[in-house]
């Protein structure tokens, strides 16, 4: 994402196969962390390799903050300082927007499904930049209780990023 003058870069996979080396980009990719724009933030909704492959994990700079959902297990935090990165930014699932940069308020979720391992493992993420507000699902399909209660915090949401489906274990 880049606005206003911020980027943030969601569940990172510019290089190698991921989910076990089963899986590759098509057409590949032809760009590396060495051609993006400096990062001010990367958000990682989960540990599942197709959204934070390891060598691209590798390849960031360790000092830029890194959002995600803090939970027990703390699976994410555990993954992003075994690669190194010090700047870990883990919130709640608590309904609150956090201020991480001027006006960017951050809010992270749990997965809305009622599956055990979408709750113990999976996020969302809702960046509200203030002028526009962008909702992150990733791998997460959002229920109707989800909808009516993001839509009654946020009457306008300029961009969703929701699943086409099919490519999780849920």
């Amino acid at each position: 994402l880049f606005h206003n003058g911020l980027h943030i870069l969601c569940d990172p996979w510019l290089d190698g196969p991921s989910v076990g080396g089963r899986w590759e980009k098509f057409p590949p990719s032809t760009t590396r962390v060495k051609d993006l724009p400096p990062i001010d933030f990367i958000y990682v909704s989960h540990i599942h390799s197709d959204h934070c492959e390891r060598e691209t994990m590798l390849a960031l700079p360790k000092d830029v903050p890194v959002i995600f959902l803090e939970r027990s297990p703390a699976f994410v935090r555990k993954m992003r300082e075994g690669y190194g990165f010090t700047n870990l930014r883990g919130l709640p699932a608590d309904g609150l927007r956090y201020c991480l940069a001027g006006t960017m308020n951050v809010e992270t979720f749990g997965a809305p499904q009622e599956h055990q391992c979408a709750e113990v493992i999976d996020s969302s993420v809702i960046f509200d930049f203030g002028d526009k507000v962008v909702v992150n699902c990733n791998d997460n399909a959002p229920d109707e209780a989800f909808c009516r209660d993001v839509k009654a915090r946020y009457p306008v949401i300029d961009v969703a990023f929701l699943p086409s489906g099919g490519g999780c274990s849920y």
